[in-house]
Order: C-alpha cells, then sequence, then structure tokens
C-alpha cells in the first residue's frame, strides 16, 4: 500500500530523493519542511517552516513517515531526531536500479542512490546517505548518520564511524578503519587507518587535525 511521506529540505538533495520516491510505488510526497524555504512550494507540493505545524498537518493526513534530505550529516541526524520527536519514522529509500545483497542490513532513514552496489553481509546503520555509484563491499560497516558520496568504493571489510563523510571517488583497500566524525577529501586512497575527528585527503591518505 502506498504510503505519504513529508521531506525535511528543500534543495538539490531533496530533488534526488524525490526521483527515488517517483521510481518506487511504496510513497507518494505529501509536502516539504525547511527552516528557511525561499517559497510557500517546492516540486509541486507545499513547503512548511514550523515544526508544529507540520506535526498538524501530518495527524489532520495520518502521515507517519519522512525523509531527511540534507547533505549535512550532523544536521540530518539533527533533523532526524525532530521528526521522530513528532511520531515520523524513517523508512529506508532505496533506488529500483540497485545492487543490494540479501544479506546486507540497511538502518532506517537510510537513503540509496542509482547504482549503489552494498555486498554480502555489510551493515548500514540509520540516516547514512549511499550516493551515485558507490560500492559498498562484503562485511563492510558504516556508521549512522554518515555519507558515502559518490563513486567511493570501501573494499572488503572497511569500518566508517558514525557522523563521517568519504568524498567522492574515494577508495579505502580491505580492513580499514576510519574513524567517527572524519573527513575524507574527493579522490583519497586510503591504505592506513583514519582516527576519529581529522580531515584526510591525498593517495596516499594523510590525516590532519580540524585544527591544522
Amino acid at each position: 500500500m502506498t504510503k505519504q511521506i513529508v521531506i525535511f529540505g528543500c534543495g538539490g538533495h531533496a530533488k534526488v530523493i524525490t526521483d527515488i520516491i517517483q521510481a518506487t510505488t511504496n510513497h507518494t510526497i505529501a509536502a516539504f519542511f525547511d527552516n528557511t524555504p525561499k517559497n510557500s512550494e517546492f516540486l509541486g507540493h507545499p513547503v512548511f517552516s514550523d515544526l508544529q505545524q507540520l506535526a498538524t498537518f501530518c495527524r489532520t493526513k495520518n502521515i507517519t513517515q519522512a525523509a531527511i534530505a540534507i547533505g549535512n550529516n550532523s544536521a540530518r541526524r539533527k533533523l532526524a531526531a525532530e521528526a521522530s520527536q513528532i511520531g515520523l519514522e524513517l523508512p529506508v529509500l532505496i533506488h529500483p536500479k540497485t545492487v543490494i545483497s540479501p544479506s546486507a542490513k540497511i538502518g532506517p532513514g537510510t537513503v540509496v542512490m542509482p547504482g549503489v552496489i552494498v555486498n554480502s553481509d555489510a551493515i548500514i546503520e540509520s540516516g547514512c546517505i549511499l550516493n551515485s555509484g558507490a560500492v559498498i563491499e562484503h562485511d563492510c560497516s558504516i556508521g549512522a548518520f554518515s555519507h558515502i558520496a559518490p563513486g567511493s568504493v570501501l573494499c572488503g571489510g572497511v569500518t566508517v564511524g558514525e557522523l563521517t563523510l568519504i568524498g567522492a571517488r574515494s577508495v579505502a583497500i580491505p580492513l580499514i578503519r576510519i574513524g567517527s566524525q572524519s573527513t575524507l577529501g574527493a579522490g583519497s586512497v586510503v591504505v592506513r587507518d583514519i582516527p576519529e575527528n581529522v580531515c584526510a585527503m591525498g593517495n596516499p591518505a594523510k590525516a590532519k587535525s580540524r585544527t591544522d
């Protein structure tokens, strides 16, 4: 049965999530939410800027689900908590043109975009973005509210901590650990572990503290 869903965010990421929803038969979009909206409508749907007004709208329409269309990891976690506070669940949204192993586990609120491959026994925790063309190999573990950017490749057994950004077209060799709240620059090649709360880039990727 098709369910109505509200989308938090009115930017480019929201357009991509709209495409995913329209490519499936599981949901129809009821409205958008944005703290600082530019217009009263987005993609032909109403935009709410007040959370309590959105909550009233959802209760009236019997809407119980939401998607968080925000690229920033910390902002996405905050909005996910706000959605939960007004009684909205966060379903997994998967574009039909993906390859997902039956043994992979994907947490609520995660969005899987076109061309993504998730192989055997990979674990994707809640609120993640698996962006276009990313490859998550067997036995990888991705922490909550992380973002695996377009074209990135995580080889077998890679661990990524929560709130971490893996930049576009980055590669991590097998069994690497990348710490929580870290940022990996686009095109980086990770051949050794990356600690928490650092920026790393290059080939091979080298970590620097955020104050350097």
